[in-house]
Order: structure tokens, then sequence, then C-alpha cells
């Protein structure tokens, strides 16, 4: 809302100077020349605004005028015509090997049946790289351990999704798991289902034991599979159609053994 507003209070000084004094006057031209303007373009000291921190400011203008046109305050939103600039998709961020084979040593050394659940959790992420969201919904039910799938209900865009599992994933979920059979896998106090918060700030506290500084989150985990994947994929075209897996292709994912 500061940031909104901050946008805004630029915007009306901006118009002022022009002689625009009523919101009815501004055109599509005033707005695009505003845009276009150091006070939307540069920063205090004089360096260009990055790409992201315009849009945002675009994004405050059609929120405005849109809003305006809804009350009949103006006729049309002179900031309909606004399109986003285009900016560089991030880099993900994937936890480095070494980082990821201290995190795991210090998770299975860990005390208690929280650390116990924690350490398969990280290992059935880093392991099919699914969501956090969807492997903490991940339910004793939707196990089948003797075949070496799990089938997660709660993907991106709807449906189900099996994945198959390494022996040594089987095996921590095995003994997470005991003689349960219902519930969530990766399971509260209480219970019930972990939630993302409580997960991500005992992750934090995971990192911090295993002394890695570098700032990641569980998602760094998903990207590390993906990463993995991807430079498997690489070899293997390297090598031609008929690669097998070798076991340093599992080296990049942080954990060994094949993926099926």
């Amino acid at each position: 809302m500061a940031q909104y507003t901050r946008h805004l209070r630029e915007l009306g000084g901006w118009a002022e100077q022009r002689g625009l004094h009523v919101v009815r006057d501004i055109e599509p031209k005033d707005v695009a020349e505003y845009l276009g303007s150091p006070v939307a373009t540069r920063r205090a000291d004089g360096r260009r605004r990055d790409p992201v921190t315009v849009n945002s400011r675009r994004t405050s203008l059609r929120m405005f005028f849109a809003y305006l046109e809804s009350i009949d305050s103006v006729e049309r939103s002179p900031a309909r015509v606004l399109r986003m600039a285009r900016t560089r998709q991030p880099e993900p961020r994937a936890m480095p090997p070494s980082d990821v084979e201290r995190l795991l040593g210090v998770l299975s050394d860990g005390p208690g049946k929280a650390a116990q659940r924690d350490h398969a959790l990280v290992a059935f992420i880093l392991a099919t790289g699914a969501r956090l969201s969807s492997a903490l919904g991940l339910r004793v039910e939707d196990l089948e351990l003797a075949g070496g799938t799990a089938t997660l209900r709660d993907v991106k865009g709807g449906g189900a999704h099996t994945v198959f599992l390494r022996s040594d994933v089987v095996a921590l979920l095995c003994e997470l798991v005991g003689d349960r059979e219902n519930g969530p896998v990766f399971e509260a106090r209480d219970g019930g289902q972990l939630s993302t918060r409580q997960l991500q700030r005992r992750f934090e506290e995971w990192l911090v034991r295993a002394g890695v500084s570098g700032r990641y989150s569980p998602h760094s985990l998903r990207h590390r599979f993906a990463l993995g994947l991807s430079i498997w994929a690489d070899r293997r075209r390297a090598g031609g159609p008929g690669r097998a897996w070798a076991p340093g292709d599992y080296e990049h994912v942080g954990l060994r053994q094949g993926l099926g």
C-alpha cells in the first residue's frame, strides 16, 4: 500500500507541473509521457530503475485508473494501453551438492520423530522434485512402497501424479510410516498435516545446524532435482540415445541411485 500511494503521489506532482489539475484531463499520452520521464525511470541518485520496479509503477497506475473508471470518475482508463516491460526470469536457486550432503548428514543424525520426518521429507523432495505443498499433502494411503511409488494429489493444475521412489527414500518412508494405514505421511505433532510455515521454519533451523550459510528455502531442493535432471539429460544427449544411467549423474542431485 505504501508503494502504491507513493506512485500516485509522484504522478500527481508530475501532472500538477504540467497543468493537469483534474484527473479527467489525464490522457493515455500523458501516462506514457510520465512513465518515460525521469520521475518514473530514474532513482534519486540518478541511476536507472530496473524493469521490475518500472512494472510495479505501471501496475499501480492501471489499478488506480481502473478504479476511477469503475466509479465513473473517468470515462475510460488512460492506463488501459499500458504493457509490462520485459524482465529477465530469475535463475532458479538450487542448493549445491556439498550443502545438500551436509544437510542430509545433520538430518540423519538428528534425534526424535520430528528429525526422522524432516529427513524423509527432504529426501523425498530431492528425489522426486515434488512441490512443497504436494509433498506435505501426501497421505499414507497414497504410498505403494512395495512397488516404490507415491501418488501426489495436490499437484499444480489439478489431478494426480505418480512418482517413482528410490530404494533409500522407500526405506526412510517405511521407517517413518511404520504401521500407520492412513493420515498425512509427514504429520505434525498433533497428528495433522505439517504446515508450510512450520516446515520452512524447521528447514531454516536445520540449515543453521548443518553450517549451510546460503539463503535457501525448501523450494531450493526442487531446483536441485531439476538441475540434476537437466545435467543428466545433457550428458545423455552428448552420449547418444543409447547412453545408460551412470553413477555420476546422481551426484548433481545430491543423492545416488537411479530414478527408475
